[in-house]
């Protein structure tokens, strides 16, 4: 099996959801350990954290563990920018009420 993720980079698996343990491999992977530590963790074989690496890879469309790392964190921030967005809309409304609420 190739190691960058490739067997699975191909439009059959890109976008499909990720099992349980997809993404808890996914986790620990994004959070440093290396395959062998991932393993050990979970009490399973190196060569299926590896098959479950590969997958995680192909469903998001990286090609290694840096690329998902950076991925999550792309997608962190888009998520924290749309909330941030969200509680400022929300101030802007509150503001309003409170300003109405002055008026009367």
């Amino acid at each position: 099996m190739k190691r960058d993720g490739s067997r699975y980079l191909d439009s059959k698996h890109l976008g499909l959801p990720l099992t349980k343990r997809e993404q808890h491999i996914r986790d620990l992977t994004a959070s440093g350990l290396t395959a062998g530590a991932v393993a050990e963790q979970l009490g399973i074989s190196y060569r299926t954290v590896e098959t479950h690496r590969q997958k995680v890879f192909g469903k998001l469309g990286v090609r290694n563990a840096a690329d998902l790392v950076a991925r999550l964190k792309d997608e962190e921030v888009r998520a924290l920018s749309s909330r941030v967005a969200e509680l400022e809309a929300l101030v802007q409304t509150l503001r309003a009420e409170v300003a109405a609420l002055k008026m009367e």
